[in-house]
Order: structure tokens, then sequence, then C-alpha cells
């Protein structure tokens, strides 16, 4: 998708993650990461502005049930995030609208997952479609702390 210098793309395998994302990880969880991308159902899409990444959206398939709130059909969006200077133009409404038209006419429900006390996020997903199905308590800790998260699922 190309709308004045806003470009939407699937990276390749040699670019897969920025620099500034891909270094938070160890070494273990490089290689973990750039698995479940070669083989485990993970697709990711970056916005870019005149050549410069400005946002990101994973999709995951949930082929392995990793997900036990899932069916092994379905699709969760987790994460999707847009630089703080980029925030308030309407690009993470952008790059999720362009991810669900390429998944459009695929087997399985997309999901999301947000924080509770993140209204713009449930506000966006609003926007598109999305509805509160309840909450996931299990599977979700965040990578850089190992903190358990509780997240609102929406589907649409």
């Amino acid at each position: 998708m190309t709308d004045q210098g806003i470009h939407i793309f699937k990276p390749t395998i040699r670019s897969l993650l920025p620099k500034e994302f891909y270094k938070k990880f160890n070494f273990l969880d490089k290689i973990k990461l750039s698995f479940r991308f070669l083989w485990g159902g993970y697709l990711l899409y970056y916005l870019a502005i005149d050549g410069k990444i400005i946002g990101y959206c994973f999709l995951k398939h949930n082929w392995f049930g990793k997900y036990k709130f899932l069916n092994k059909n379905d699709w969760l969006i987790n994460p999707y995030y847009v630089y703080e200077e980029y925030r308030g133009n309407g690009y993470a409404q952008q790059i999720i609208e362009y991810m669900l038209k390429s998944q459009s006419g695929k087997n399985g429900k997309i999901f999301a997952v947000v924080k509770d006390d993140n209204i713009i996020s449930k506000f966006i997903l609003s926007k598109l479609g999305f509805i509160r199905v309840g909450y996931a308590t299990e599977g979700f800790y965040h990578s850089l702390t190992n903190i358990k998260t509780s997240l609102i699922v929406m589907t649409i």
C-alpha cells in the first residue's frame, strides 16, 4: 500500500525486524523469533513513511495451540505499534486495516488482545469492527520484564 509516501509491506527474511526492535532480545530469543517467522505462522507488516519504518503489526497463527482461548485456525494480532512521534495520525488503523484485507477469505477468526487501560487501542480496534469477547489470562508475559499480563480479547 502506498499513499503520500506511506508504504505498508511484509519484510524479507533478511530484513525481518528493525534493529531497534531486535536489539531488545538475547541471542536465544532472536533464534526463537526467527523460527516463528519462518515456520511458526507469524506474519509481520511494517508501516514506513518515505522509507523510514514508523510502526509494525504482528499477526500470529495459532497452529500449535499456544493461545488456549483461540482455535487452531484462528489468528491473533499482537502486538502492533506506532512510534510515539507518529501517533495520532491514523497509522495504527491503516496498518491493521491493511493486514485485515490481506487475511480476507482465509480460514479462522482474527482476534486482538489489548491491555485494559489502553483506551486508544481499544478505540482503534472498535472502529475497525472488533468487539470485546473476554479476557486472556494465560500465556502473556512481557518479554523484557517477564511479568504476566491479563489482556482484553477482541474479535471482528
